[in-house]
C-alpha cells in the first residue's frame, strides 16, 4: 500500500519514524489539492 503522511505538524521524530516504516511521501498541512495531485502523480510514477 503506498501511504502520503498529511499532518498540521512539522517533522518530528514520530513522523520520521512513520516514513522510515515504508510511508512514500510527508505533505505538511495546510496544502493545496494541486499540491497532492502532484504528490499522488509522483508516488505513481515512482511504482
Amino acid at each position: 500500500m503506498k501511504v502520503i503522511l498529511a499532518s498540521g505538524y512539522i517533522m518530528s521524530r514520530q513522523i520520521a519514524a512513520v516514513m522510515a516504516q515504508g510511508c512514500r511521501a510527508f505533505m505538511p498541512k495546510p496544502y493545496r489539492l494541486e499540491d497532492l495531485a502532484e504528490k499522488i502523480r509522483e508516488i505513481i510514477d515512482k511504482a
